[in-house]
């Protein structure tokens, strides 16, 4: 029987920081929150792990991003630093934070 887990969380201290950028975007007033689906079989392996930490990424881009608003491009990517870095820590697995550990900053690629 496989369990699935739902991990849910929030920048919520990074508010403070998001101030000039909710001014600029309404939308953008409430915390970047990232909710995470995994089942946890896929920590049994690298590949499953990677997964999941690639999902964390993804999300986290998601979640920080604010209409490709030059202006509020380095909040952006400390939004999207700190939300991977709270959920690493959250689900608390040695596969994720190691592949985390090794991974860098989260880069967008150019369309």
């Amino acid at each position: 029987m496989s369990m699935r887990t739902i991990i849910t969380t929030s920048v919520a201290g990074f508010l403070a920081g998001l101030a000039a950028f909710a001014a600029a975007s309404p939308a953008s007033a409430e915390a970047p929150t990232l909710r995470l689906r995994y089942q946890f079989a896929e920590l049994r392996t690298d590949a499953g792990a990677a997964a999941v930490f690639e999902r964390i990424r993804r999300g986290a881009v998601r979640a920080c991003y604010d209409g490709a608003s030059i202006q509020h491009h380095a909040t952006a990517r400390r939004c999207r630093k700190e939300l991977t870095d709270l959920m690493v820590t959250k689900l608390a697995h040695p596969r994720i934070a190691g592949i985390h550990a090794a991974a860098g900053p989260v880069r967008i690629a150019a369309r």
